[in-house]
C-alpha cells in the first residue's frame, strides 16, 4: 500500500544520500508490510552492494529474482548479481553467472550483458559460446577494450594468432 511506497521512496532518498543504515531501516519497514515486495528486496541488494557486502547483496538479488513480479531496475539486478558471481572464482558460480547474463541479454541486450555472458563462458572454457557473446557485445559497442581483450584471449586459446594480434591492437587503442 501507500505506507510501503513511502518507505521505499524514503529508502531511495537515503541511498542517494549514502545513508545506508537509514535506507536499510526503511527497507525492512517496507518488508514488514509486505515481505514479498520485489522492489524492496532489490533496493536491499543495492544497499549491500554499495556497502561492498557482496555475499549479502547476492542473497538479496537472488531472492528478488525468485518472485514472479520483477523490480523496476531488473537490468541493474542482473548486472550486479552476474558480476558478483563472476568474482567468486568457482565453476558453479560461473555457470550461474552465465544463466543470469543470458536472462539479462533476453531482457535488455547491452554490451555489458553480452560481455558478462562471454566472460562466464570463457571462464568455463566454452570458447565458441564466449566468442559468440563477445562478438555480439562488440557489435553493440566496438570501443570496449575489455571486449577486445577477451576476444584476444579466445583467439590465443584457439591458436588463431593473427586474429589475436588484430584484436589486441583494438584492445589497446
Amino acid at each position: 500500500g501507500r505506507d510501503q511506497q513511502v518507505e521505499i521512496t524514503l529508502a531511495k532518498a537515503k541511498i542517494l544520500q549514502q545513508d545506508f543504515s537509514a535506507a536499510e531501516s526503511h527497507i525492512t519497514q517496507a518488508l514488514s508490510i509486505d515481505y514479498e515486495n520485489v522492489e524492496a528486496w532489490a533496493l536491499w541488494g543495492h544497499v549491500k552492494y554499495l556497502q561492498l557486502d557482496f555475499e549479502a547483496a547476492k542473497g538479496r538479488y537472488q531472492r528478488t529474482l525468485v518472485f514472479s513480479e520483477k523490480p523496476p531496475d531488473l537490468h541493474t539486478v542482473y548486472i550486479r548479481l552476474g558480476a558478483i558471481l563472476l568474482s567468486e572464482i568457482k565453476e558453479s558460480s560461473y555457470s550461474e553467472a552465465k544463466e543470469i547474463f543470458l536472462r539479462a541479454c533476453r531482457y535488455q541486450p547491452t554490451c555489458t550483458t553480452y560481455l558478462g555472458l562471454g566472460v562466464a563462458c570463457y571462464r568455463m572454457n566454452q570458447y565458441d559460446d564466449a566468442e559468440e557473446a563477445l562478438t555480439e557485445a562488440n557489435f553493440l559497442n566496438n570501443q570496449s577494450a575489455e571486449v577486445w581483450g577477451y576476444l584476444t584471449l579466445i583467439c590465443l586459446q584457439t591458436k588463431r594468432y593473427i586474429e589475436a594480434e588484430q584484436s589486441y591492437k583494438y584492445a589497446i587503442k
